[in-house]
């Protein structure tokens, strides 16, 4: 057993055990994240008495498929539709709801990427934390493919002034990026991966009008000052870091130190005992498969690709890429939070990092790029991330 030393107490850190709870024939995902690859996760705590907030496309619990994976064995349901930014439109909108409406928080954008996002997270099927309590929060307007920023930047705001200290939010739903700044980079670092590219394309590329550019950099950045306002108020916040193979350095939200940003990898080494990903834009040998981002500001690693999950009507699906593993992350701050309730109700001890280093501390050194390079060396700190409580 490994102490772990915590402002002049000493907390016992379980790195292996027998674990009380066992799911077998789970997503690989699961298995992985456990620590040992048998078909199984093994797990001695669920999350019980940690939040995660989910803001995301939202989630069916009017379907009674999708209500039993958050129902507890004593019948007690842990999730609830939160809030439904919805509720904000005019009246006239087709997309308008009211709390209490059948619609209210419902998860409609086709790939139910809310409902996975949750299941991964808190599901008992197919979650990490199978006793935590979910909020959802709806950030999508209606059916549409995209979060909105405004709705966004109002839940973290929200978080920041009524949210307890742990509270747990996961953001894996993205946004049309409002930042000209990012789409300039985007651009090349995808023209330079792209061999025999001109890179002069992106002149015939131009930014909108002046006034409408100011914006979008403005509400960017407000995005930006809002997580960290979150953090601040004691908020663990958990972003995927993208999926173009590029660095989170340059890019908003996942370049902040207050946000614990995660990447993904994939089964395909995990015979050899690596957690290897994918980062080549354009090479046939990756072609489809997880492109996850990279760079110092990755704070972890986790499962990303092929992964079983709860689709919108309560069946089994498929997900993958970086907004899945991000959720697997979420659960395991939820374990941890109960299993040491001292660091985790410590505003300050959130906010100074010392949360997000404790967790970091607990990864392994597995994760190796495309080419079996490791990435955990000192331009790449990031570790694969288990769940060994």
């Amino acid at each position: 057993m490994k102490k772990l030393n915590l402002v002049g107490s000493v907390i016992p850190l379980v790195l292996a055990l027998s674990g009380c709870g066992g799911d077998e024939s789970v997503s690989w995902g699961l298995d992985r994240i456990d620590g040992v690859v048998d078909e199984k996760y093994t797990y001695e705590n669920t999350g019980e008495g940690s939040v995660i907030y989910i803001l995301d496309s939202g989630l069916n619990l009017g379907n009674e498929a999708v209500k039993k994976e958050f129902t507890n064995k004593d019948g007690t349901l842990r999730a609830e539709i939160f809030y439904d930014y919805n509720e904000q439109l005019d009246p006239s909108d087709p997309d308008y709801v009211v709390r209490g409406d059948s619609d209210y928080g419902r998860d409609c954008t086709g790939s139910g990427h809310g409902s996975q996002v949750a299941s991964i997270a808190a599901s008992n099927t197919y979650g990490v934390a199978k006793g935590a309590t979910v909020r959802i929060v709806k950030i999508t307007e209606g059916c549409k493919p995209a979060g909105n920023i405004d709705y966004m930047i109002q839940s973290f705001n929200y978080l920041a002034d009524n949210g307890n200290s742990g509270d747990i939010v996961n953001m894996s739903y993205g946004h049309k990026d409002t930042s000209w700044n990012n789409q300039q980079e985007h651009m090349r670092c995808i023209m330079s991966n792209i061999p025999d590219t001109p890179y002069h394309v992106l002149a015939a590329i131009d930014p909108a009008d002046r006034t409408t550019q100011e914006m979008r950099e403005f509400q960017a950045y407000e995005l930006e000052q809002s997580i960290v306002r979150a953090n601040e108020a004691g908020i663990i916040v958990v972003l995927p870091a993208g999926n173009d193979g590029c660095d989170t350095a340059n890019y908003m939200n996942v370049r902040l130190e207050e946000a614990f940003v995660v990447g993904a990898t994939t089964n395909d080494l995990l015979s050899s005992g690596k957690d290897g990903i994918t980062i080549e834009v354009n090479s046939e040998s990756v072609l489809g498969q997880n492109n996850t981002r990279t760079g110092d500001n990755i704070s972890a690693y986790a499962p990303g690709q092929a992964l079983k999950t709860m689709a919108a009507d309560g069946s089994a699906g498929l997900g993958g890429w970086t907004s899945m593993a991000a959720p697997h992350i979420a659960g395991v701050f939820a374990v941890a939070c109960e299993t040491f309730p001292e660091i985790c109700s410590d505003k300050d001890l959130v906010s100074s990092g010392f949360a997000y280093d404790v967790l970091r501390d607990t990864g392994v050194d597995t994760v190796v790029n495309f080419d079996g390079e490791s990435l955990t060396d000192e331009n790449h700190k990031a570790k694969f991330i288990q769940q060994i409580w």
